[in-house]
């Protein structure tokens, strides 16, 4: 497949309700958006169907005159998990944009306005639901053109009935900088608060143990270092909880500790583990690099206070990660907070290969099983 050319919508309302059927699926539940990222050991044929409500092709490329695949096979890779929806109609698809938006946001309205209109010939030639927008960091002089882009893309993208989404950053000050609420509110679907990677090993700047995606903000520690902090903050800036996705991540960060002997919270590190035992990541575990990590004989504590797991091995590996317990407590604190639902990252970072014995994807399952079968659990009664 290529751009190829699709008519318009020829009647004013014929979008919105093409859309409004694009909603309806997931407005009585909470939506469960995955990012997949295409790798040689979870090729697309593997991505399940009924797992997710939103599934998200990360990345598509951004080009000055639309949007194009960031390599060829890319479109085959579409093509397959578009075709999921024929197993679930209730799917949706879309694709996810991270590189070169200066190339279109910083040229002016034309260009903003020739990109928009051909990005979303391509989008629909494809087959996709909407587009997700994961630019991180736009500069303080670039908001107010981001945020004309943005009005410029949607107003076309509702035109052919498709969905908007955006990634937002773990931190206000980045957010501050680049983005503007009101734009945001009024013109997203809904948006995932990347409340992951809060703390990872860096010389002189963080070099002591610190959770990856803590529920709430440890003892100590700045204001927004956790997950319902960064909710909280983006609900008082004006974004609607109902637009907003609690970012879960399916990875964890190591630490090599300093001392064997001190292996809790802030104990000194000298630099990020070492490679994890499955998939040999230096300072990054995924799922199955904790559950081997379990296997070996790690040791294994649950922060119930800040909502937060970690192991610690002989070899002085010191990880922050996601557990069945913390992914359970966040989807039930989500529903307190009457959120959209949750975004993950990633697919491919949970257990792919049964190295936990649990079934495929056995962390997102949780997530879908807590999703579907909300309780308040002694943990959740104790949140104030």
């Amino acid at each position: 497949m290529g751009n190829t050319a699709m008519d318009r919508v020829p009647c004013s309302w014929c979008g919105a309700a093409v859309f409004a059927l694009l909603l309806g699926a997931v407005s009585s539940q909470n939506l469960m958006l995955c990012y997949y990222v295409p790798t040689s050991y979870f090729p697309v044929s593997d991505v399940p169907a009924d797992l997710c409500s939103h599934l998200v092709y990360s990345f598509g490329q951004i080009t000055s005159t639309g949007i194009v695949p960031v390599r060829q096979s890319d479109l085959q890779r579409y093509r397959v998990l578009v075709g999921l929806k024929k197993k679930n109609p209730k799917l949706k698809v879309l694709l996810s944009l991270q590189k070169d938006f200066p190339s279109v946001v910083d040229a002016g309205t034309t260009v903003m306005e020739n990109f928009s209109s051909s990005a979303v010939k391509f989008l629909t030639s494809n087959g996709f639901d909407g587009v997700d927008l994961d630019w991180e960091f736009p500069s303080g002089k670039q908001r107010n053109s981001y945020a004309a882009f943005i009005q410029i893309f949607n107003a076309d993208l509702k035109k052919a009935g498709l969905l908007l989404s955006a990634a937002l950053p773990n931190n206000p000050y980045s957010f501050k900088a680049g983005f503007d609420p009101g734009t945001l509110t009024r013109e997203m679907d809904f948006m995932t608060v990347m409340a992951y990677d809060f703390h990872l090993y860096l010389a002189g700047r963080d070099n002591r143990t610190g959770y990856n995606s803590p529920l709430f903000t440890p003892k100590g520690e700045s204001k927004f270092l956790s997950t319902a902090a960064m909710v909280e903050y983006y609900k008082q800036v004006g974004i609607s909880a109902s637009k907003l996705l609690m970012g879960i991540p399916s990875y964890g960060r190591s630490w090599k500790l300093a001392n064997a002997s001190q292996h809790g919270l802030h104990a000194p590190a000298t630099g990020k583990g070492d490679p994890s035992p499955y998939r040999h990541f230096k300072g990054l575990y995924l799922y199955p690099d904790v559950c081997m990590a379990r296997q070996l004989g790690a040791a294994e504590v649950f922060d119930k206070e800040n909502v937060a797991s970690y192991l610690y091995t002989k070899n002085k590996d010191w990880v922050a990660f996601d557990s069945q317990d913390t992914v359970l407590a966040k989807v039930n604190f989500m529903k307190k907070l009457k959120l959209a639902g949750v975004g993950i990252w990633a697919l491919h970072l949970d257990d792919v290969t049964g190295v936990c014995k649990a079934g495929p994807l056995p962390l997102l399952n949780e997530i879908k099983k807590a999703l579907q079968n909300y309780s308040n659990s002694t943990l959740a009664d104790s949140w104030k």
